[in-house]
């Protein structure tokens, strides 16, 4: 399935997401807490390619980012609200601008609008 495609598919069912229901544990996990405080990874934003709106009238950000195992496509509304994520192990920036305008592309074929950057 193309990027694209996939990307479509997550954004139209992010309506769809219910809440689930959690449960306080019983057990004390706080021996498991110090492991996991491990060194934050190192993640920089290189670039912003594309910003569309869609009928939610919320922003939709495509941005390249370095991550400690290569260079991260990322769709997002927001740093903590990732959409959709791509991994590319190479460093080329070709393939990565690629993947970017066919998801850009595929968005605005469905109704997005391309909004100023």
């Amino acid at each position: 399935m193309p990027w694209g495609a996939a990307l479509l598919r997550i954004v139209t069912r992010m309506s769809a997401r219910t809440k689930i229901a959690s449960f306080p544990m019983q057990q004390k996990f706080d021996w498991l807490r110090r492991l996991l405080h491990l060194h934050e990874p190192r993640i920089e934003r290189l670039a912003t390619f594309w910003t569309v709106r869609g009928p939610s009238n919320r922003d939709l950000t495509c941005s390249a980012y370095r991550v400690q195992t290569g260079l991260e496509l990322r769709v997002e509304y927001s740093p903590e609200d990732i959409v959709a994520s791509h991994l590319f192990r190479g460093r080329d920036a070709d393939e990565l601008a690629e993947k970017a305008d066919a998801g850009r592309l595929t968005l605005i074929a469905t109704g997005f609008r391309e909004i100023a950057t």
